[in-house]
């Protein structure tokens, strides 16, 4: 476990326009569970001194379920929307009240609309950052269609990273480049501090981006180093109900493929959804068109459906329920 990680920060304070949504984007559900929920379940595996959310947009939501749900977790308010950067710069704020971090404390932020992001791919930035000596390392994959995404710029070397271009303020050049910004970022705290107090709002939304600050380190003559991911879900953001979607059946496929591997049957998975909360024994046998959800418990040797939904509710060993509706 890489040493000396000092806090992790969950940028959640958007509200998500494109979401067409009352409700704070990171609280939209996939798998029985919030977004921002999938982020911090994946960030707490690392075990980081401290843990930030920052929230802003619809923040009586997202704290109400952030008290319930993480009750360790420091909320911190983004009153005015003014970017990325300004957003951290709130929680490092609050984290300065914690006491004097380690002189070669690391910081990890991350997106809190990446739900499919897992501990292991967390834990691989943190070993980037720290083997190559970096002060800042960045999640990134390369997408058939880079729309919506910033652009990672490179050296002419093409291996050195430089920046980061945010697709509104791309050129046509910079928009043909296909390696994307995953958004989940690992710092050196320092001279992340240093790079912050530089960060401009000159750019098309007139906003402070927490990209600029991988620039302003490459400048400063400082190592800044790209982690490529092979799987591109790993860093797929949400942005409308169409990735919503994409990113659920993704998520959905996942957590069967899992119980699959432990024995368990889905004659179709993609007909089946399971949410995360779920627990399934061996040499169970689900059926297409089931729904499982909550604190559902299924034992050994049960068959389920089809035409099944099972929600808060416990299947004893080698039961059989079918087209039947179950809750608490």
């Amino acid at each position: 476990m890489p040493a000396d990680l000092y806090a992790v920060i969950v940028l959640a304070a958007g509200q998500g326009r494109r979401m067409k949504s009352k409700l704070p984007k990171v609280m939209h559900r996939l798998a029985g569970m919030p977004l921002v929920g999938h982020v911090l379940t994946a960030a707490v595996e690392l075990a980081p001194k401290n843990t930030v959310v920052v929230v802003g947009v619809g923040k009586e939501v997202t704290e109400g379920y952030l008290s319930d749900a993480w009750p360790n977790v420091h909320v911190v308010e983004q009153k005015e929307q003014r970017g990325t950067g300004h957003a951290v710069k709130q929680a490092l704020s609050a984290l300065g009240k914690l006491g004097e971090p380690p002189s070669n404390a690391s910081v990890l932020v991350v997106s809190g609309d990446t739900p499919l992001i897992t501990p292991a791919a967390l834990n691989e930035l943190l070993q980037t950052l720290q083997s190559q000596q970096a002060k800042a390392a960045l999640l990134t994959a390369e997408v058939e269609d880079p729309t919506g995404y910033g652009r990672i710029l490179r050296g002419e070397s093409g291996r050195a990273v430089t920046g980061i271009i945010e697709e509104v303020d791309t050129t046509d050049s910079e928009r043909a480049i296909r390696e994307i910004n995953g958004g989940v970022y690992a710092f050196n705290l320092a001279s992340l501090k240093a790079a912050l107090e530089k960060v401009g709002s000159q750019n098309a939304a007139g906003e402070e981006y927490l990209t600029q600050t991988v620039a302003l380190i490459a400048s400063a003559g400082e190592v800044v180093v790209a982690c490529r991911m092979s799987d591109a879900d790993l860093v797929a953001g949400i942005n409308d109900r169409t990735q919503l979607a994409d990113v659920g059946a993704k998520l959905n496929s996942w957590i069967t493929a899992a119980w699959m591997e432990k024995g368990v049957t889905f004659v179709d998975p993609t007909s089946t959804w399971v949410e995360a909360t779920v627990q399934i024994e061996a040499d169970s046998v689900i059926w297409p068109n089931t729904y499982l959800s909550g604190a559902t418990v299924i034992a050994e040797g049960s068959v389920i459906g089809p035409d099944v939904t099972l929600s808060n509710t416990t299947v004893g060993v080698g039961a059989r329920v079918e087209r039947s509706s179950v809750k608490d």
